[in-house]
C-alpha cells in the first residue's frame, strides 16, 4: 500500500515518467515520490539485481511501475525503450535523465576504458 502521506509532486499523478538511474540513489529517491503521487513510473538502469528489487518494493507497494534493464550509452537501447514505452503508454510525459557513474580511487590505478566509461554514461547517455 502507498505512504498515505501528501506527496508534493501531485502535478505528475497519472502522468508517464521515465526515470534513467532509477534503481539507486537519486533516481531511486526520485521514483519513490513519484510513485507516491500515483504516476506510472518507467524505471530504467544497467544494473539488473537492482533494478528487480526496485521494482519489486514499488510493486509491493502499491506502485505503477514497470523496469527496464539498458545502458544508456547505448543508443539503440534507449531508442527501442522509448519506442516500446510509447507503444504501451501512447506517450511520455516527463523523462528524468539521471543516469550517471563515478569512478573513485587514485586517477593512475584506472585505464583509459574506465574514462570512456564514464563519459559514455554521463555525457553520452544524456
Amino acid at each position: 500500500m502507498l505512504n498515505t502521506k501528501q506527496s508534493s509532486f501531485t502535478h505528475f499523478r497519472d502522468k508517464v515518467v521515465v526515470i534513467t538511474g532509477a534503481a539507486s540513489g537519486i533516481g531511486k529517491a526520485l521514483a519513490e515520490e513519484l510513485v507516491e503521487s500515483q504516476a506510472q513510473v518507467i524505471l530504467v538502469d544497467w544494473n539488473a539485481k537492482l533494478l528487480q528489487e526496485t521494482e519489486a518494493y514499488f510493486k509491493s507497494r502499491g506502485g505503477k511501475v514497470c523496469a527496464w534493464e539498458i545502458n544508456v550509452s547505448n543508443l539503440a537501447d534507449v531508442q527501442e525503450m522509448i519506442s516500446s514505452a510509447i507503444a504501451q503508454y501512447q506517450r511520455i510525459d516527463y523523462l528524468f535523465n539521471n543516469a550517471g557513474i563515478g569512478i573513485a580511487g587514485e586517477v593512475r590505478d584506472f585505464s583509459i576504458e574506465d574514462w570512456r566509461e564514464v563519459i559514455d554514461v554521463n555525457l553520452g547517455g544524456v
